[in-house]
Order: C-alpha cells, then structure tokens, then sequence
C-alpha cells in the first residue's frame, strides 16, 4: 500500500505549488507508506506530485518515488502493482531504455516515454498513478 497526492494548476496566473502544501499531503498519507517518502515540483511550479511509500520491491532509496524516465522528462508516481513490469522492463531494455531502480515506477515512466497513452494497453495490475 502506498499513497499519491498531486496538486496541478490549470488556471493561467495560479500561485506556485508550494513543497509546504505536499509536505501536508505527505504528513496525512503517512499511514499508506511508512518506508519512504518524495516530493517533486516542475519547475514552472504549477504541478506537484507526492508520494507515501511501501516499500514492496526495491527498498533502496534511489527507489523512493516519484521516479523518472530516462531523460528526466516523464515523472511519475504509483500506488499499487504492476503486475507485468519484469516483463515490461525486458521489453524497453530491448529498445534501449535503462533502468536505475527495481521498481515498476520506473517502468511505467519509461513505458510512458516510449509509448505515450498506448502504456495503458500494456500495463497490468492494480494502481493509480
């Protein structure tokens, strides 16, 4: 079990998220995830992720969410399982994709990168992200 918070401004002019506001998040999420625990804010600051984590399958902190694709351009947070992201992983190492952590975050960032929307048909599992 894990938790996930995001706050995103649409409106043109929107206050900055601030790492406060996520700190809160996280503070309330406590109970989902007591091994871990990320923040990030984009750098126009009008997108926050957070995120509360068990730590199931990589317990390494390098693991701790939110995670990254390769390039640094897809973030991510997860709450839940990818069922099938060992086989996912092969498959984006196959087209070139490397992987710094052992967690399915991280796959379904990359999994992102290389097929956009089209992760949806791929992913199996249980999650929110």
């Amino acid at each position: 079990m894990c938790g996930i918070g995001a706050i995103i401004n649409f409106q043109k002019g929107a206050p900055r998220v601030e790492q406060a506001e996520l700190g809160w998040m996280l503070e309330v999420l406590v109970g989902r995830g007591p091994d871990g625990a990320g923040t990030w804010v984009s750098e126009k600051g009008m997108t926050g992720l957070a995120n509360r984590r068990l730590a199931t399958q990589d317990a390494r902190l390098i693991a701790n969410q939110p995670l990254f694709s390769h390039d640094g351009r897809i973030v991510a947070v997860l709450n839940g399982e990818i069922y099938n992201h060992s086989a996912l992983r092969i498959e984006l190492e196959g087209l070139g994709y490397r992987f710094k952590t052992r967690n399915d975050t991280e796959v379904l960032a990359n999994g992102f990168h290389a097929w956009g929307r089209g992760i949806l048909d791929r992913i199996e599992g249980q999650f929110a992200f």
